[in-house]
C-alpha cells in the first residue's frame, strides 16, 4: 500500500516518481516536502491522479538541497522520462520554459512555449509557471540579466532591484554579461556543483591578479547561492481544492434578453485567458437554472477540452443541482461548488457556498475571486452584444 510508505519519506525538498510494477516511471513531481506532497496526492479528488495512484506499487525520491534545485531537476527528469501521467506537458500550451535570446545581451524570461518565435535557447519544461517565475527572480538577484523585450533607454525598476545590470546604461561589459548567462544555464542544466567549481577558480583568479573588489564579488555569488534561501519557492503543499484546472461559470442577461454565458479558467491559481470561453443563449424560457444547464452541456460537449478538477456555479442550490445533473447524465465525477451573492440589501453579507466540500475560509475568499472574473467576463460578453446587437463571432461556443 503506498499510504504505508508515507512515514519513511523525508520532509525535506527533493523530487519524487511514482512508479509501475515494472518500475516504469508514471509521474514525476517536485516539492519542499516530498512527504507533504505525496500525502495530498493521496487524498486527492482528480480522477487523473486517482488513476495513476492505482497503477503504482511503489514511491521512489532524489533529495535536494533546496526547493530551487528540485523544480529545476523536475523538468530535467521529465524531459528524459516522458512519464505518461505528466499530462500537463502534453500540450503546450499548459507548460512553461525559461527563454534565453540570442541578443547581444540575451533576454531572460519565462513564456508558453507555443508563443516563442525568436530563436534561443529553453530549458524546462516546469509545471507551475508560477514557480518558475519565483525561480527566476532567485536566480536572477545572483546572477543579473535582463528581462525586458527591448533594451531602455535609462534604466528600470529591475535594475533599481538589483535584477538587471543595467546593459542600457553600459554599465556591464558584454563579456561580463555573458558570463552571468553562462552561470545562469549551468544552474538551468543541474549543474549546479560545475558552477560552484567554475565560480571558485574565477574568484582565484582574480586574487591572483589583486583584483580584490572582484573576487569579493564571486565570493557573495558563491555564498548567496550555496545558501539560496528559497523560501518563495514553497507553496503551500497541503491538499487544496485551489490546485489543478478550475472552470467557472456565470450568466448574464436582463429578463432573458441578450443573455450570456461565460466559462473563465483557471490553472493552480493563474488566470489561463487563452481557454476562456462565451456562449449565446439559444433555449430562452429556462431561467438562470436552465440557462447554467445548457452552458454546461454545451461545455461538456467539447470533448477535446481538458476535464476541470473543480467546476465554480454562480448561483445557489438549484444551479448546483443542475450542474450535478449535467455530470451525472455524462457519469462525470468532478467536485461542484455554487456561490450565491448576497441581495442588494444584504450587501455586507459574506457570499453563500453551496458544496459538499469542507472549505477554509482562505478557499473560500479565493473561489469568490475566481466567481467575480467569470461574472467580469460574462458582462464584458453581455454588453458588447447589448451594444452591437450582433451575432457572437466563431469563438463562441
Amino acid at each position: 500500500m503506498l499510504s504505508q510508505e508515507i512515514n519513511n519519506l523525508p520532509k525535506a525538498p527533493g523530487v519524487y516518481f511514482f512508479c509501475a510494477k515494472n518500475d516504469k516511471i508514471l509521474y514525476i513531481g517536485s516539492s519542499g516536502s516530498i512527504r507533504t506532497r505525496i500525502a495530498s496526492h493521496l487524498q486527492s479528488r482528480d480522477s487523473k491522479i486517482k488513476k495513476m495512484l492505482e497503477e503504482s506499487v511503489r514511491i521512489r525520491y532524489r533529495k535536494t538541497n533546496s526547493v530551487l534545485e528540485a523544480v529545476i531537476l523536475e523538468a530535467e527528469l521529465i524531459k528524459a522520462h516522458q512519464p505518461k501521467y505528466n499530462v500537463k506537458l502534453k500540450d503546450d500550451k499548459s507548460f512553461v520554459v525559461i527563454a534565453i535570446s540570442k541578443d547581444e545581451f540575451p533576454r531572460v524570461w519565462v513564456t508558453r512555449l507555443s508563443k516563442v518565435s525568436a530563436p534561443g535557447e529553453f530549458f524546462g519544461p516546469y509545471t507551475s509557471a508560477k514557480l518558475a517565475r519565483r525561480a527566476l527572480e532567485i536566480l536572477r538577484k545572483i546572477f543579473p540579466c535582463r528581462a525586458c523585450k527591448n533594451i531602455p533607454q535609462k534604466a528600470c525598476l529591475e535594475y533599481h532591484l538589483g535584477r538587471c545590470p543595467a546593459p542600457c546604461l553600459g554599465k556591464i561589459s558584454p563579456r561580463d554579461y555573458k558570463r552571468n548567462i553562462n552561470h545562469l544555464k549551468l544552474i538551468l542544466k543541474g549543474k549546479a556543483k560545475t558552477l560552484i567549481a567554475k565560480l571558485k577558480k574565477e574568484m582565484k583568479e582574480a586574487a591572483d591578479k589583486e583584483n580584490f573588489e572582484k573576487a569579493s564579488q564571486i565570493r557573495n555569488k558563491i555564498f548567496a547561492f550555496s545558501h539560496l534561501r528559497d523560501i518563495s519557492l514553497l507553496t503551500r503543499e497541503s491538499p487544496s481544492i485551489l490546485q489543478g484546472r478550475i472552470e467557472a461559470y456565470d450568466i448574464s442577461n436582463i429578463k432573458g434578453k441578450l443573455a450570456t454565458g461565460s466559462m473563465t479558467v483557471f490553472e493552480d491559481g493563474e488566470l489561463a485567458r487563452s481557454q476562456y470561453r462565451k456562449f449565446r443563449i439559444e433555449k430562452l424560457g429556462g431561467g438562470d437554472v436552465g440557462m447554467m444547464k445548457e452552458v454546461l452541456e454545451r461545455r461538456f460537449a467539447h470533448r477535446e477540452w481538458p476535464y476541470p478538477c473543480l467546476i465554480l456555479v454562480d448561483g445557489g442550490r438549484a444551479q448546483l443541482n443542475a450542474a450535478k445533473k449535467v455530470l451525472e447524465s455524462r457519469h462525470l465525477k468532478i467536485p461542484l461548488v455554487a456561490i450565491a451573492k448576497p441581495q442588494k440589501r444584504q450587501r455586507r453579507m459574506p457570499d453563500r457556498f453551496y458544496t459538499d466540500l469542507a472549505l477554509s475560509p482562505q478557499e473560500k475568499k479565493s473561489l469568490s475571486r475566481l466567481r467575480d472574473e467569470a461574472h467580469r467576463f460574462a458582462i464584458t460578453y453581455h454588453r458588447l452584444l447589448r451594444k452591437k446587437s450582433i451575432i457572437p463571432n466563431k469563438n463562441s461556443k
